[in-house]
């Protein structure tokens, strides 16, 4: 019973598109103009604002996790860098980063 509503609904929404829709493509088709390009813009709206708001997103996203990877990397590099006259670490080491500085050093 509740199928029956549904198709009727469907089949009635398909009625009144083509009998209003077909008539309003063909008008704006040939009378060509600001208003309808206007008109025709406003409706594919839908379409293109999903688009827009998944390319911002990402791009917010990428600039976020860029800017997070540079902040992190700013703070390593500071950890590892010397005071002065280079004596004296500014973060704790570990014996074999200390390894490896001696090794490229020599």
């Amino acid at each position: 019973m509740a199928r029956a509503a549904w198709l009727r609904v469907a089949l009635a929404t398909l009625g009144v598109t083509l009998l209003v829709g077909i008539p309003a493509a063909y008008a704006l088709y040939v009378r060509g103009g600001r208003l309808s390009r206007a008109i025709e813009e406003i409706i594919t709206l839908p379409l293109a604002i999903p688009g827009l708001a998944i390319a911002l997103a990402l791009l917010l996203m990428s600039f976020f996790i860029t800017f997070a990877s540079m902040a992190m990397g700013t703070a390593i590099m500071a950890l590892g860098q010397h005071e002065g006259d280079g004596n004296t670490p500014r973060g704790p080491r570990r014996p074999a980063v200390e390894r490896l500085i001696r090794t490229i050093r020599r």
